[in-house]
């Protein structure tokens, strides 16, 4: 696949993606029963995990300065090495991750079960250990007024913050495992 091909791809993805998203948060807005939102949160959550996970795993491994990171965490019962797409930003030798799906999810359960984990964001990779939870007002004060803007919108409560270790070598992107 050509470069251009790919970038329009990915154009094109993120617009429908983007689209889709925007909808669905006016519906849960709007709508005040929480078996809807369950339902809407669940079908946003297996959309992001089949279709746009992959091409966001794919864009943070090909293009500089994108917004997604990845998280490479280590299941806890399983041991297998999985990547996850996230938004991580950095703020003060720490990076906060907004958790629109919980405390709960897999990813998040397994790096908080493991203390440190693999981050690779714009092309660097970092170790960070020491994952703490933050509610919204803890998290808020540490973040620009667009990033609180926007997960305030989305209804974002939980925050993973995690401290800066090392930032690992190029040759250790090249072979993580």
């Amino acid at each position: 696949m050509t470069e251009s091909v790919a970038r329009q791809l990915i154009k094109n993805v993120a617009q429908v993606s983007l689209f889709l998203v925007l909808a669905l948060l006016v519906v849960w807005r709007t709508m005040g029963d929480r078996g809807v939102r369950r339902w809407i949160r669940d079908r946003i959550r297996r959309f992001n995990k089949q279709i746009l996970n992959p091409i966001l795993l794919t864009v943070a491994r090909y293009r500089q300065g994108s917004y997604p990171a990845v998280v490479r965490h280590v299941g806890r019962h399983s041991g297998h090495h999985y990547a996850t797409p996230v938004v991580a930003v950095p703020v003060a030798g720490s990076f906060l991750i907004p958790l629109p799906y919980g405390t709960e999810t897999d990813w998040c359960r397994n790096v908080r079960a493991a203390g440190a984990f693999t981050l690779e964001q714009e092309g660097v990779s970092y170790r960070v250990d020491q994952p703490e939870l933050l509610d919204a007002a803890t998290a808020y004060p540490l973040l620009d007024l667009a990033h609180r803007w926007v997960w305030r919108l989305f209804g974002i409560t939980h925050y993973l913050r995690v401290h800066r270790c090392a930032v690992l070598s190029p040759e250790l992107l090249l072979n993580p495992r």
